[in-house]
């Protein structure tokens, strides 16, 4: 088997350096203890050109020859498709590649086939709730091919299209495909290895120094510990963590309307590591007053700095309040009480340490939100 799994990493390597791309030799793919498959240094690394693959190399939905009307489809449904046509197709140019994939019953663990089989806890309603959402898509993708009239949908079974939506959810990059070889680089909050897009090629580069059979971690720049875990079946293991942020407004008159589509400033994310400035500039201009109107500077990106005191005060008071709500009562007390008797594999107890981890951020950013508006006065 380890054999087997050597001479395949051997095949895609020189399958990517063969068409342009390169793989530094001095990576290894290797079974880890978390059931994973995981690159590793098979010597010591030191800020070193990792990776660079060719983007006629990814595998996505324009790339496949699927031919298909997908009709506004999800993009991850849509290459769900094409990897599954890919794969059935005689001689694919990315069987290489198709040859590390995982099988199915190596999602058994997996948050959403967990779902499938009815199994997911619900002691947290948001994270169920989005659990659910994940799912729906894939039961979405599931009855598309079910009714459909083309040969090659309407053969496809459960479990193919399963494995296909798996698969796509917890290795593809958003919006991208399928990147071979880089999803077997396992992902952390906290390292600072990104993945660099070129006019026609994606690069790796490591940052910092790695020592000979230690995992050698990329960071997949994700914004959201809840959408990471339902969708590559990880919780990051370090105290980093990140949280979307979705807010509602009261009813502004027109010309603050006007102002905040003008702006045109998304709310982005919050983040253990500091409230994220756009976040901030976001609030002051959905939080001003028509006395506020005032104080705008003629500088078109005026939110940059405070409006006025009234102005950052509402503001902070919103990201307040919001803090204070990302976790329930419920979910906070079914941690405390049963966190210590959990298995550290068990899906429960995954979820708890996100809840923990958001409950840690929350309370550590209405703090610093405090620090901030006590140097203000």
């Amino acid at each position: 088997m380890m054999e087997q799994l050597m001479n395949s990493f051997e095949n895609l390597k020189s399958w990517i350096n063969k068409n342009g791309g390169y793989v530094n030799d001095k990576l290894s793919l290797v079974p880890t203890s978390d059931s994973r498959l995981s690159i590793v240094c098979n010597t010591n690394l030191d800020n070193e050109k990792l990776f660079l693959i060719n983007k006629n190399l990814i595998l996505s939905p324009e790339k496949s020859q699927i031919g298909i009307d997908f009709n506004g489809m999800d993009f991850k449904n849509k290459l769900s498709l094409a990897l599954l046509f890919e794969l059935k197709s005689e001689n694919s140019f990315f069987n290489n590649y198709f040859q590390l994939l995982p099988p199915l019953e190596s999602y058994k663990e997996h948050p959403i086939f967990l779902f499938s089989e009815n199994k997911f806890p619900r002691f947290s309603e948001k994270i169920y709730v989005k659990a659910k959402e994940i799912y729906q898509k894939f039961v979405n993708l599931y009855n598309f091919c079910n009714n459909s009239n083309n040969d090659f949908l309407k053969n496809l079974n459960y479990d193919e299209i399963l494995w296909a939506y798996l698969t796509v959810i917890s290795r593809s990059v958003d919006d991208v495909g399928l990147i071979p070889l880089f999803d077997f680089f396992q992902h952390l909050n906290e390292s600072n290895s990104y993945l660099v897009d070129n006019t026609d090629s994606y690069t790796l580069t490591l940052s910092g120094g790695h020592s000979i059979g230690e995992i050698v971690y990329v960071n997949n720049d994700y914004k959201d510990e809840i959408e990471i875990f339902l969708n590559k079946g990880i919780v990051d293991k370090t105290d980093i963590c990140f949280l979307k942020m979705e807010f509602q407004f009261k009813q502004k008159s027109d010309i603050i309307n006007t102002i905040v589509e003008n702006s045109n400033i998304k709310p982005g994310h919050i983040s253990s590591l500091g409230v994220n400035a756009n976040l901030l500039y976001y609030l002051r201009v959905n939080m001003m007053s028509e006395s506020d109107l005032i104080f705008m500077s003629k500088n078109y990106n005026f939110y940059e700095e405070i409006i006025s005191i009234d102005n950052e005060r509402r503001s902070l008071q919103k990201l307040k309040a919001k803090l204070s709500n990302l976790n329930s009562k419920e979910e906070l007390d079914y941690v405390n009480s049963n966190l210590t008797q959990l298995s550290k594999d068990s899906l429960e107890f995954k979820i708890c340490k996100i809840i923990q981890k958001i409950d840690k951020m929350s309370q550590d950013l209405s703090n610093s939100i405090y620090e901030y508006w006590g140097s203000l006065l």
